[in-house]
């Protein structure tokens, strides 16, 4: 840990009780929840020496912490990768070309709050950034602890948040609103439908027998002996596979259901 990063973390704050800040901050901010020990966080900064400092101080609040130069595309260099959240230092003016990374994350499946630091902002460059994607922002200087309750805090939120939605593989389901999404463009589906996603969405590529089917749809203890449930699986498939979802609904004979990627997925990519 480099001498800046260290005198930052230990030194009194107006308030503080004395003793080690690091030890404060994770009681009054529980920072040592399990989400957010192991919440893994990309740093994007153009000089080493930046990457280096903030990643000491976030790996100083238990984060699990990924450093790079910023890409050429970066909604591309993070698809997939599983971050709770990316801090990015933009080094002068904020361009366009930062916006649009803004609004692609914002807009993809990854979907995790960005806290960009800069040198300094002004009122219309701060609209322009919160309506692009970004969560918070930091103007330097600014003290080490300051970035991670911040970055504590914006994972805990989004922790909350994602209790009330399910994606995989380009399907969003959020519960609050009744809504089903594949790659961003809204899905209709009644409401037994919805329910039979939900379950199987709960336990991707998992199987989920009739019979859990029956009780968490229909509320039914038993088979009723009809195809009442093969029926809407049908349905289900049938507008999943007219959005060109990236997901398929198998049938594992004689026990039940699965939600795994479709087999076409690569192929279909590779046409695109």
């Amino acid at each position: 840990m480099t001498p800046k990063v260290r005198a930052a973390l230990t030194a009194p704050r107006a308030g503080a009780p004395p003793g080690d800040l690091r030890a404060h901050l994770h009681k009054e901010h529980d920072l040592s929840e399990p989400h957010s020990s192991a919440a893994r966080v990309l740093v994007i900064a153009p000089t080493a020496e930046t990457r280096r400092e903030l990643s000491e101080a976030l790996e100083a609040f238990r984060f699990e912490v990924t450093s790079m130069r910023p890409p050429h595309r970066l909604d591309e260099a993070v698809d997939g990768a599983g971050y709770a959240a990316m801090v990015m230092q933009v080094e002068g003016a904020l361009g366009r070309d930062w916006l649009g990374t803004l609004s692609r994350i914002r807009d993809s499946a990854e979907r995790f709050p960005v806290i960009l630091i800069m040198e300094r902002i002004d009122a219309r460059t701060l609209i322009e950034v919160l309506a692009a994607g970004a969560c918070d922002f930091l103007v330097r200087p600014f003290k080490p602890e300051e970035l991670c309750v911040r970055v504590a805090t914006l994972v805990r939120n989004r922790g909350r948040a994602a209790a009330d939605r399910l994606e995989f593989n380009g399907v969003l389901l959020d519960r609050r609103s009744y809504a089903v999404h594949v790659d961003g463009v809204e899905v209709r589906l009644t409401p037994k439908e919805f329910r039979i996603l939900e379950v199987v969405m709960l336990r991707p590529n998992a199987v989920v027998t009739r019979r859990e089917l029956l009780r968490s749809v229909w509320g039914m203890e038993f088979n009723p002996g009809t195809n009442v449930v093969d029926v809407h699986i049908a349905n289900l498939r049938r507008k999943l596979r007219d959005a060109d979802a990236r997901v398929s609904l198998q049938t594992v004979w004689g026990v039940g259901f699965r939600l795994v990627p479709s087999a076409d997925e690569a192929p279909r990519r590779q046409a695109n």
